[in-house]
C-alpha cells in the first residue's frame, strides 16, 4: 500500500467538519477508506486538504458527493516549481534619495537566497551587486 499526498477539494465548506471527521476516524461514509486517514496539510477555512491516500483510495474520495476533486500533489509524481531566470545589477535597499531606474528590486534579491542579509532592515544604503541566477 503506497501512500502519496493528495489535494482533496470540497464544494462547500458548510461539509468541512463532517468531512474531517470521515476520513480521520475508522470506519464512516460509504465514499471514504475504512481507516483513520492522516492529513498531510490542513488549512483552516479552506475547502482543500491534502490527505495520504492510495491511487485507489483516492478514485473512492472522488465518489464522495461533497467532494469537487482530488487532486494529486505535484512534488509526490516528480513535479516541483523552480523558478529559472537571471538579473544583473545593483541590488539596493535605501530611503530612496540614492535609487536610480538601473538598481533591482532588493525584494526579489532577499526572497530568493538561501541566506538573508539581515542589514537590509536598517535605514541606511546597503548595497549588493551580484550576478545573480536562479536555475
Amino acid at each position: 500500500m503506497t501512500l502519496k499526498v493528495y489535494h482533496v477539494i470540497l464544494h462547500r465548506t458548510e461539509d468541512l467538519d463532517a468531512f474531517y471527521a470521515d476520513m480521520e476516524t475508522p470506519g464512516g461514509y460509504l465514499h471514504i477508506p475504512d481507516r483513520a486517514v492522516d492529513y498531510a496539510a490542513r488549512l483552516p477555512f479552506s475547502k482543500v486538504t491534502a490527505y495520504r491516500l492510495t491511487d485507489e483510495e483516492a478514485e473512492q474520495v472522488k465518489q464522495d458527493p461533497r467532494v469537487r476533486a482530488v487532486e494529486p500533489a505535484l512534488e509526490d509524481h516528480g513535479i516541483f516549481a523552480k523558478p529559472t531566470w537571471t538579473d544583473t545589477g545593483q541590488w539596493r535597499k535605501d530611503d530612496g534619495a540614492n535609487a536610480t531606474n538601473s538598481q533591482q528590486n532588493w525584494a526579489l534579491y532577499q526572497c530568493t537566497r538561501d541566506t538573508i542579509y539581515h542589514i537590509w532592515h536598517r535605514r541606511h544604503n546597503t548595497c549588493h551587486i551580484t550576478n545573480f541566477s536562479q536555475c
